[in-house]
């Protein structure tokens, strides 16, 4: 028997391109880390750790999804930066899990809202040109459920 939320969960993927799914990730992430701070200051520790872990996996996926063989020679060096930065909030969501403190997660949660402004922004712009979609059974996946 299917599962229907794991089916409502492919539809909202299927069919979108690259930067969509992209934005989905860092909402995801994003999401997730709001999710841990109230735990944390509650001191409900179980779940601040499953929230925090579901995030620090979604951030390693989208440092090792960059497609390099794609960067132009003159993007080499954003890439580096938009590497250390994932890099960075990998590190401090790991140390809010460990510390169990908000500052770390405020840093990774401050650094990966900027950056999905930054995605948002060129979704918006003129000069975005997306991608035709290809069919979800296509594309990488991450199961954010068993993240």
């Amino acid at each position: 028997m299917r599962d229907p939320h794991l089916s409502y969960q492919n539809l909202a993927v299927a069919g979108k391109n690259q930067l969509e799914l992209t934005l989905m990730l860092y909402d995801g992430a994003i999401g997730f880390l709001r999710k841990a701070k109230p735990c944390i200051r509650e001191k409900r520790i179980e779940e601040a750790h499953n929230h925090l872990v579901k995030a620090k996996r979604i951030v390693a996926h989208l440092c090792t999804t960059i497609d390099l063989s794609a960067v132009p020679p003159d993007g080499e060096e954003l890439v580096e930066s938009l590497q250390q930065l994932y890099m960075f909030c990998h590190e401090r969501i790991g140390m809010a899990n460990l510390k169990k403190n908000e500052s770390d997660l405020d840093a990774a949660l401050c650094v990966l809202e900027m950056l999905r402004e930054g995605w948002g922004e060129l979704q918006k712009s003129s000069k975005w040109q997306p991608e035709e979609a290809v069919p979800a059974f296509d594309k990488p996946t991450i199961n954010i459920a068993e993240a």
